[in-house]
């Protein structure tokens, strides 16, 4: 048994080290294609907060609500991004994708019926964004704690208070939500 895992290891190994430089091209290709789009991204923010600015009684206040979409809009580009070029790299490394995607897909169903709250907390977090209800930068009262909004994701809110505290609010347990 142990001799039969040594073969695949060295198997394994000699392939991945032939196919060397197609893993490295695949990564420089990933790297490269994301600091454009980090570019791009940045420069489509800044066009956006200067429309915003040119057309708008409250060019602060649309400031807020760009980045805190830009912002969620790149944690889930980028993380599809870098998924692609890990399933691409396992690929190129004579892996078979297909198991691993279909198990992806089996635990993906088996995690939805586990993590009803986690889907609630990522629809009430789309609405809140959606909605306009609240902003990075914002000054709000949750659930009756009051605070600087520091980072508003699509499954949690933090705030942090006068004290200097930080508070975690899972989206999906906000019931109510004041701003000023």
């Amino acid at each position: 048994m142990d001799l039969n895992v040594e073969k695949v290891f060295r198997n394994f190994s000699r392939n991945a080290l032939a196919r060397l430089p197609e893993v490295l091209a695949i990564l420089i290709g990933l790297i490269a294609f994301i600091l454009v789009l980090k570019v791009v991204l940045g420069r489509v923010e800044n066009y956006l907060i200067k429309k915003s600015v040119a057309k708008s009684r409250e060019p602060a206040e649309y400031e807020k609500r760009i980045k805190t979409i830009i912002d969620i809009f790149n944690k889930v580009l980028f993380s599809i991004i870098w998924l692609i070029g890990v399933i691409l790299i396992l690929s190129e490394l004579g892996v078979n994708i297909g198991p691993i995607l279909t198990a992806a897909g089996v635990f993906g169903l088996a995690v939805s019926f586990g993590a009803q709250s986690l889907v609630k907390d990522i629809i009430n977090g789309f609405f809140i964004i959606f909605e306009n209800q609240i902003r990075v930068g914002d000054v709000a009262v949750i659930n009756g704690t009051g605070g600087l909004v520091e980072t508003i994701n699509l499954r949690t809110t933090i705030l942090r208070d006068l004290a200097g505290i930080v508070h975690v609010f899972p989206n999906g347990s906000i019931n109510t939500l004041s701003r000023t």
